[in-house]
């Protein structure tokens, strides 16, 4: 009865520990906090890593990734700096993921539910950078700093930018926004110093400037004004 019972206590153990999974850090930064740790587990007699994670420097999740067999595996979720969720796709059956949904840092929808969610480009290490949200012939397509930052945002009607376009630097700031018609320039332009303020801004007419244009210093001081189209002349 006894050796029944360790026998079965053996076994018990052996499974545990077989089951048992084990955190190992990879990368550093120079403080000596952890920025990439590999989860792994014995499998077959082999250790295979079955989930990593990534960190930023504040020691806040910057990814979570699973694997199987070393292979993207299960949902993978990425993480703004502040600890919301950037974005979120299972790997089971795709080498890019599927049901992707991506989220601003404030935690609203970047594209609409009944969108279709194609992936144009992403990294070697499968992190989006450039996403479109289809309906139909109209898209919507954002781009991403490596940061996951916005870095731009607008539309397209075919293969053409249609509407409002609005790009950011990485802090956050607008860059650039303006409208377009079938890919021209149409409407006011304002372009902005990495600080917020604007630097120059004026209108389009069909792809050329036309009317009064005015430029600032970084410091929103108006330092010239222009004009462009019948005025120039």
């Amino acid at each position: 009865m006894t050796k029944n019972l360790l026998l079965t206590l053996a076994i018990f153990m052996l499974t545990l520990s077989c089951n048992r999974t084990q955190k190992e850090v990879i990368l550093t930064f120079a403080d000596g906090k952890p920025e990439l740790v590999y989860e792994t587990k014995q499998i077959n007699g082999e250790k295979q890593r079955v989930a990593e994670e990534m960190f930023y420097n504040s020691g806040k999740v910057r990814y979570k990734r699973g694997f199987k067999d070393d292979k993207p595996y299960g949902v993978w979720e990425y993480y703004y700096e502040s600890g919301n969720l950037f974005a979120k796709a299972d790997f089971t059956n795709s080498t890019i993921g599927e049901n992707w949904v991506f989220y601003y840092e404030n935690g609203d929808k970047i594209f609409a539910d009944d969108l279709e969610i194609k992936i144009v480009e992403i990294t070697k290490d499968r992190m989006p950078i450039t996403v479109e949200g289809i309906d139909g012939e109209s898209a919507k397509q954002c781009q991403f700093y490596a940061s996951y930052k916005l870095r731009s945002e607008g539309y397209f009607k075919g293969n053409a930018k249609e509407g409002e376009w609005i790009y950011y630097f990485e802090n956050g700031n607008k860059q650039a926004q303006g409208s377009f018609i079938n890919n021209i320039s149409n409407g006011e332009h304002i372009i902005y110093h990495e600080n917020g303020n604007v630097y120059y801004k004026g209108m389009y007419e069909n792809g050329t400037r036309v009317g009064e244009w005015e430029f600032y210093n970084d410091k929103g001081q108006k330092v010239a004004v222009k004009q462009f189209g019948e005025q120039q002349k």
